[in-house]
């Protein structure tokens, strides 16, 4: 069974969040591994925040020949439906999935109703041990003894990262 780690950027200009990125990471849940993963850029049609090109390395030069959303959901979409993904995805954190949703209305979506929120996972297990739960996901990779790869703030490298966090919690869990 294939399922995929999705992350999303926004740009966030007057507090209208625009995605500016999709990062995919299809993961094999027989295996434990990870099968593929894409970047998808999005024009926001409107100008990078320098705050949020500071942050994620995405520039106006970087997303001008880039897909619109409506174009980016059409990619992403034929990307899941070809390695036939479940349609509940991990993510970090909540809302990325209801944030598609309310862009791009698809009776077909790629995603069911529910997400599987990994930050909450993890939030739980501190909470077992008596650890705090505060810190994002390069800090809760630590804590189980990886390193999160690439850079911070980046949907491909997140999506990647939160697939192999949640690759070791369920390597945890077979050994309970």
């Amino acid at each position: 069974m294939k399922i995929v780690s999705l992350d999303l950027e926004f740009n966030q200009l007057n507090n209208q969040p625009k995605i500016i990125e999709i990062g995919l990471t299809i993961g094999d849940l027989n295996s434990l591994s990870i099968i593929d993963k894409k970047s998808i850029l999005v024009n926001p049609e409107e100008g990078i925040t320098e705050y949020i090109a500071t942050l994620t390395g995405i520039t106006d030069y970087t997303v001008k020949d880039a897909p619109t959303i409506a174009q980016a959901y059409i990619i992403m979409k034929e990307y899941l439906v070809r390695y036939g993904v479940a349609k509940q995805p991990i993510v970090w954190g909540a809302g990325d999935v209801s944030m598609i949703k309310s862009v791009i209305a698809d009776e077909q979506s790629p995603f069911g109703y529910t997400e599987m929120n990994v930050k909450n996972i993890v939030q739980s297990i501190l909470t077992a041990r008596g650890m705090p739960t505060q810190g994002g996901l390069a800090k809760s990779m630590t804590r189980f003894g990886l390193r999160f790869m690439g850079r911070k703030h980046r949907a491909i490298d997140d999506s990647y990262n939160t697939m192999v966090l949640y690759f070791k919690l369920l390597q945890m869990l077979r050994k309970v």
